[in-house]
């Protein structure tokens, strides 16, 4: 099987990386083969995370594909003429990544679909994971009760996302138009009375406003939201 969910390896084999939107792959073998297929540049991240010893570098370079390094892999592991599993539903595998592995594998093997196979063995949870799962939701519920407490007018926005995922948006914008964009920072920013603070640290997504802190409602949330719709449509909006 071909797999191209970075959360599925790190259930399998431990690689632990936020490289959703850069090349890496990994196959699996009936007979417990296990291979990673990866850049150069994530070499030292896959030898400490993973327990998978066997890497393949896939190296970037005029002439060499991506799926010409999946090829050699899967040769190496004597699949042709057999049947490949292979996960499609998955930000990890671009159509133009997916279209070059169909037609260097034509004819060379059977490629199926198998995109829900991990995902379904990952719903029976074992012991150990029920464990795990209970104590990173105690630390993250912590780390929520922090920011919540430290969300307020005048603060760094930066110092309450601490530990938190950020995405970023363009800085500079009026606090409404911050609101349809989700509120995060790319950078130090103080914030104001009725800045949107959204935070994101595991399975949970604190969102409100500096000045009130408190969660916001669906219905402020969709009247703020109209009000800047509004106002970008009139070119109104203040920078």
């Amino acid at each position: 099987m071909l797999l191209f969910k970075i959360e599925d390896m790190y259930w399998l084999c431990g690689l632990d990386t936020d490289g959703f939107s850069i090349f890496h792959a990994m196959f699996i073998g009936t007979n417990d083969e296990l291979t990673h297929v990866s850049r150069g540049a994530d070499l030292a991240n896959v030898r400490y995370s993973s327990v998978c010893d066997d890497v393949r570098i896939w190296v970037d370079a005029e002439g060499n594909p991506k799926s010409k390094a999946i090829k050699d892999t899967l040769a190496s592991h004597r699949m042709q003429g057999k049947t490949l599993g292979i996960q499609l539903d998955t930000m990890g595998l671009t159509p133009r990544l997916y279209e070059e592995i169909r037609a260097e594998l034509s004819g060379w093997c059977e490629l199926v679909d198998a995109s829900d196979l991990i995902r379904k063995l990952r719903l029976v949870k074992s012991p150990q994971e029920l464990e795990y799962h209970r104590r990173a939701g105690t630390i993250i519920g912590k780390m929520r009760d922090v920011a919540i407490s430290g969300t307020r007018a005048s603060v760094d926005g930066l110092r309450v996302h601490d530990g938190g995922h950020v995405a970023a948006y363009v800085d500079g914008a009026a606090p409404d138009i911050r609101e349809q964009l989700g509120g995060a920072r790319s950078q130090h920013d103080v914030l104001h009375a009725y800045d949107p603070d959204r935070s994101r640290r595991g399975a949970h997504d604190v969102a409100g406003r500096a000045g009130d802190r408190h969660r916001r409602t669906t219905r402020d949330h969709h009247a703020r939201s109209e009000n800047a719709r509004d106002r970008v449509e009139r070119g109104s909006y203040a920078r």
